[in-house]
């Protein structure tokens, strides 16, 4: 491992405006000896289907999961997809990480019936494709970083992972066998959030710098969402007046088949004992109870805050919460960008967000990915792709 790996992704510098992560002095280029992770439901259009989409939210926060496990809970970049994940790992992990996952991959079969792909790009490798990765380093909130890739390397990386399907010098290959990665921290503990105003929308939004530079795109882009839908709180998906902790089988049903998979996540054993946790969690929550070096009383306010609504990954991803005018007002400006060679883009609406949520410690390290319900990130993507496909695109 290089002096340069060391501590690379905290070393960066954090940049507590969104606004400026289209600034280019503040990215620093990944390491040439790390590798890029990337994970992805092959299925997930039938799972969206049959109501199951939250089950592929889950194998896309526990690809997350897995991997910083693995990583002995080094602070690592990486992005929630929906349907899968970015990670990306120095050297000394590399290793751990790709049998994780490939245990993952796994587990996806037998615990959700679900096809997770998985594969490992060298950086070197897409440097010699001519293409790089930067990073840069948002803060989200005093418990949450979040990472910002440019440089197109990122999405190099995940099509190399799909051409290369199960068996290509890619794929990270299944595992024959039973044992479970370690998913500790994964948790999916929240009712479904229904949207503060009409609806709850993902967004695509990746410029293809036909006609200009990108960032005045995105520039332009980041100024018409606050247009349509305000800034901040305004458009937020997930208030903390809307959070309701989960008690039903089915709404508890995914974290209890990863606990039912995980031996060291056993107890309480069974639903029962994740509802009496969750029971006693709400209790702590209501009286505004210190306990555990955790403040109750403001847990709800700490994870609205801490949740990655937006983020950029060589493309711009937001889930938003607003009128159907907004949504329609926001479309026609992007459909007239599209039809001027400035981006393509992908939309879904749905009636309330979903959040999965991976808490190492309740104090001080937790993240909380959303998601719109019904298919959010992933049919949104699948629109982007066909745009993108269109205009004669990868």
């Amino acid at each position: 491992m290089t002096k340069e790996s060391e501590g690379f992704f905290t070393s960066l510098p954090l940049v507590s405006d969104f606004n400026q992560i289209l600034a280019n002095d503040n990215y620093r280029e990944l390491p040439q000896d790390w590798d890029v992770f990337a994970t992805d439901v092959a299925n997930s259009t039938s799972a969206i289907e049959s109501g199951d989409y939250k089950a592929v939210n889950i194998l896309g926060a526990g690809s997350i999961t897995a991997a910083l496990n693995a990583a002995d809970g080094a602070e690592l970049p990486y992005c929630f997809g929906g349907d899968g994940a970015i990670i990306c790992a120095p050297p000394q992990f590399s290793t751990e990480i790709e049998h994780a996952l490939a245990q993952l991959v796994a587990l996806s079969t037998r615990a959700y019936g679900l096809q997770l792909r998985a594969g490992r790009v060298p950086v070197s490798a897409v440097k010699n494709l001519g293409k790089a990765i930067f990073v840069s380093r948002f803060g989200v909130s005093e418990f949450f970083s979040q990472a910002v890739f440019t440089g197109g390397g990122i999405e190099l990386a995940e099509k190399l992972i799909k051409e290369s399907g199960s068996s290509g010098p890619f794929a990270i290959k299944v595992q024959n066998n039973d044992s479970p990665p370690n998913l500790e921290g994964l948790e999916c503990r929240w009712q479904d959030i229904p949207s503060p105003h009409e609806e709850t929308v993902c967004l695509l939004v990746k410029a293809t710098g036909e006609t200009e530079p990108d960032s005045t795109t995105y520039r332009r882009l980041l100024s018409k969402i606050e247009e349509c839908y305000g800034k901040g709180k305004q458009c937020h998906p997930v208030p903390q007046k809307y959070l309701r902790l989960a008690l039903s089988a089915n709404q508890l049903k995914y974290e209890n088949t990863i606990r039912k998979n995980q031996p060291s996540l056993s107890w309480p054993p069974g639903l029962a004992g994740l509802r009496l946790i969750t029971i006693f969690g709400g209790l702590l929550m209501k009286f505004n109870i210190s306990l555990g070096g955790t403040n109750w009383g403001r847990y709800r306010e700490d994870v609205a805050n801490s949740t990655d609504v937006r983020k950029f990954d060589d493309m711009y991803r937001q889930v938003l919460s607003g009128t159907r005018a907004s949504r329609e007002e926001l479309t026609a400006f992007l459909d007239a960008e599209r039809m001027s060679g400035k981006l393509v883009y992908g939309v879904h609406a749905s009636d309330r967000a979903l959040m999965t949520c991976v808490i190492f410690d309740r104090s001080s390290r937790h993240t909380h990915f959303v998601d719109a319900a019904d298919g959010g990130y992933a049919l949104a993507g699948k629109q982007l792709k066909e745009q993108l496909a269109a205009a004669g695109g990868a």
